[in-house]
């Protein structure tokens, strides 16, 4: 017997809003998972209902596992609906409950999105060595600095680098300086090598050095930044773990207690003082993830 199973048996007036809960977690991260998929989709596109025609990847897999009847596409819409239907059962039932999830599905969501971001800039690290060296081999070859960039921005690779340098150089061709351009790219890609890319062309080109050996010393710091940083990651991955097993674990040892005990499930779920106990842990639960996370970053 599953744990929800165990707990709606032992304790039957909780069997409506814990499964309005499941139903509101799982769909709920279903359609988090949609949204973070359609970033780029325009306001007016959202609001004609484009998102809803678009399920991620998971709930098509598990549609098709479960041979439910018609396509993902067409049972994604009425998922939503169920969804709408459950988050109003939840507030009726369990208010707190129901705001302990928006919480916990906003925090999954903008773990989401820091993850989506770090994983760019990480692209971003690695591809970024190459296209220095082609832009420096072409200068030493004769091609002046903008002709250097525009080769390596057409040479016809796939990478983010390449596309927005062909985008930059694109302004540039606007009216826009190719310093200018340069930084202004390094703004919009902070934590990246881009600023120190631009930084050292600006120096070289201020003080009258050699461009084409200011760009040799970023391809070769970039290199050994992405060497020590894989060296940190992997000396950091403990830690990492331990701060998600302290995470878990209150929660884990929460929901195992309470199936254990019905009337610990009761006071948590049905009466007021038990919704204020879960506010408050879940409250210091996420404030010693976002500490911890912290810690492990600033050295990370």
């Amino acid at each position: 017997m599953c744990p929800v199973t165990a707990l709606a048996w032992r304790s039957p007036e909780l069997a409506v809003p814990v499964a309005a809960a499941l139903v509101v977690l799982a769909l709920g991260l279903a359609v988090l998972a949609a949204a973070q998929g359609s970033a780029g989709v325009s306001v007016r596109a959202r609001l004609r209902g484009e998102l809803l025609a678009a399920p991620p990847t998971w709930f098509a897999a598990v549609a098709r596992a479960l041979e439910l009847p018609g396509a993902p596409e067409a049972i994604w819409p009425w998922a939503v609906r169920v969804l709408a239907g459950a988050a109003v059962i939840l507030a009726l039932r369990a208010p707190v409950a129901l705001l302990v999830l928006l919480a916990l599905g906003l925090a999954v969501r903008s773990g989401l999105r820091a993850r989506d971001r770090q994983a760019a800039a990480r692209a971003l690290d690695h591809e970024l060595p190459a296209v220095v060296d082609d832009v420096a081999a072409a200068m030493a070859s004769g091609a002046s600095l903008l002709q250097a960039l525009a080769a390596a921005s057409a040479s016809g690779q796939a990478g983010t680098v390449r596309t927005e340098l062909g985008l930059a150089l694109g302004r540039q061709a606007r009216g826009l300086k190719l310093q200018e351009v340069l930084d202004d790219w390094a703004v919009h890609r902070p934590a990246t090598g881009i600023g120190l890319l631009a930084d050292a062309l600006a120096l070289a080109g201020a003080s009258g050095g050699s461009q084409v050996a200011a760009l040799r010393s970023v391809g070769d710091t970039l290199r050994e930044r992405e060497a020590l940083q894989r060296e940190v990651g992997a000396l950091a991955a403990q830690a990492q773990l331990s701060a998600a097993v302290l995470v878990v674990t209150p929660a884990a040892f929460a929901a195992v207690v309470a199936v254990a005990d019905h009337r610990i499930a009761v006071f948590l779920l049905a009466s007021p003082l038990g919704w204020m106990c879960l506010v408050a842990g879940a409250g210091l639960d996420g404030a010693g993830a976002w500490w911890m996370r912290r810690l492990v970053r600033s050295v990370s």
